[in-house]
């Protein structure tokens, strides 16, 4: 028990003196604090302090010494410094080298036992990628026998399919061929029979002496000729025979009148047509509505007593927004038609008004200089094999005609 008390007496006094000695040094009063640093390295209190304590006062220790010029003793001072510098941090690298090297082994016992648990798992995915691959090859031989078995039955089933859908195409061909060489024979009987029609009136017409009725007779012949010349140019012209170029048409129109009717070779006639094909259903109109104004232009726009040029123009135009402009006009003499009354009494003028609205057009006609007609309707668009509408067409204006 005395023992202890010393000890604890000891380390009171050498805690004292680490004090003082830290105070006379950090004041610069080394001499002060060499007595207090004698102690604290003496080699009789060793055990009573710590290493740190120890090493601090042999390096104020040399301080001290080496500012009172006594060279030897500093020089010893700092040597039992270094050693004690280096004999800490050699116990404290051991220490920190033996907590590296525990916790390296222990990294690597960590290390070891991930890499077999991985290598665990490995072989249990390895395991289940092999029994997932064996039952993918099963199922996949079953499916691909069962589709086999499919495709080829699909396979039979539309080579059964094909012959039947080819029957029905070589049978509906044969139809569409009979159905056309009906629609031919239909308009080649037509323009006969119209034929026949013109050239019964053309007997009796012979033997008429009254210029009105005979002049009655010829407009009833141009008209028929302008319907019979659609089923010709449907039945030379076309395959389809659904719609008709109106270029040829309007030559051919031109050319007959001029033969049909007495045609002062001083009329000059200006085509300006685009090329443009009509549907059946709006040609017949179209045609006719040329019969009527270019029949009265040649009869009555220029008289003898007509002075200067004679022109007929003729115009056939594609507008942008799919309407068709229709423009006859001639710079003759003009119509008397003062009143609504006298514009009733023209048939011509009641034709060209009637076909214009079978058109669902719009008629704009002027009287000075010339008369000019212009009929603008919209276009429509030639369908299949319709042989039942030049019918139509020709039902439709048979009363006026």
């Amino acid at each position: 028990m005395l023992i202890d008390l010393a000890g604890m007496a000891q380390q009171i006094n050498l805690s004292k003196a680490d004090s003082l000695s830290k105070i006379y040094v950090k004041k610069g009063r080394f001499h002060k604090a060499i007595p207090y640093l004698k102690i604290l390295t003496a080699d009789s209190n060793r055990k009573f302090e710590s290493a740190e304590m120890r090493r601090r006062a042999f390096y104020d220790l040399y301080r001290a010494d080496s500012a009172d010029n006594d060279w030897f003793r500093a020089s010893s001072d700092l040597k039992n410094f270094q050693a004690l510098k280096d004999s800490a941090f050699n116990v404290t690298a051991s220490a920190q080298l033996k907590e590296m090297t525990v916790k390296y082994e222990t990294e690597k016992k960590d290390r070891s036992i991930a890499r077999l648990i991985d290598e665990a798992k490995l072989r249990e995915t390895e395991l289940a990628k092999d029994r997932l691959l064996l039952n993918t090859l099963v199922g996949g031989a079953l499916l691909l026998s069962l589709l086999s078995a499919v495709i080829y039955n699909r396979y039979r089933l539309r080579q059964h399919n094909n012959q039947i859908l080819q029957q029905l195409n070589d049978h509906q061909k044969q139809l569409i061929s009979d159905k056309q060489l009906l629609v031919r024979e239909t308009h080649h009987r037509a323009k006969k029979d119209l034929e026949l029609v013109l050239n019964l009136l053309n007997m009796q017409a012979a033997t008429l002496n009254d210029e009105f009725s005979l002049n009655a007779f010829t407009d009833i012949s141009s008209r028929i000729r302008a319907i019979s010349l659609v089923h010709q140019k449907l039945y030379h012209d076309k395959v389809e025979m659904t719609s008709i170029n109106m270029g040829d048409y309007v030559n051919e129109l031109v050319g007959f009148l001029q033969n049909s009717i007495s045609f002062d070779k001083r009329i000059q006639i200006h085509f300006e047509l685009d090329p443009i094909e009509l549907e059946v259903t709006q040609c017949l109109p179209v045609g006719l509505i040329l019969n009527e104004a270019l029949t009265n232009s040649f009869k009555y726009a220029f008289p003898a007593s007509h002075k200067g040029s004679s022109c007929i123009v003729i115009r056939l135009r594609k507008e942008q927004d799919e309407f068709i402009q229709l423009l006859v006009a001639d710079n003759g003499k003009g119509l008397a038609l003062d009143s609504d009354a006298a514009r009733r009494d023209s048939l011509g003028l009641q034709l060209i008004e009637t076909l214009t609205a079978q058109l669902e057009g719009s008629l704009e006609m002027k009287n000075d200089p010339g008369v000019s007609l212009l009929i603008r309707f919209p276009r429509k668009r030639p369908t299949f094999i319709s042989s039942a509408d030049p019918e139509k067409a020709d039902d439709s204006i048979s009363e006026k005609v």
